[in-house]
């Protein structure tokens, strides 16, 4: 049981251009640009019940993003909204934070 708990993890999704992510992310995120997430996300073979958390700027492009991956059967995806919003969302919650990995 204790297995089956432990293989799924938090993955953290940035959807900015290079550049923004390039001046800066979070750490542990995967650069998935909003355009490429539904191409990208298939390439990294993500469980679908795992928790998908995403943001960008503002968080215009990470609901974006986090409706393309409903519709491909994600079931727990999270739009954290801009960058210092989900800095705070993991300054607040150190669990979930801990908890993110990047895919393999």
């Amino acid at each position: 049981m204790a297995m089956m708990q432990a293989a799924f993890a938090d993955v953290l999704i940035d959807v900015r251009s290079p550049e923004e992510y390039a001046r800066s992310h979070i750490k542990n995120a995967v650069l998935m640009p909003v355009d490429t997430v539904k191409n990208s996300i298939s390439a990294a073979a993500l469980d679908k019940a795992e928790t998908v958390y995403i943001y960008c700027r503002s968080g215009n492009r990470a609901e974006s993003a986090r409706q393309t991956l409903l519709s491909m059967g994600y079931t727990d995806v999270k739009n954290l909204g801009g960058l210092e919003d989900a800095r705070i969302f993991l300054q607040k919650h150190p669990k979930t934070a801990a908890s993110i990995r990047k895919p393999k």
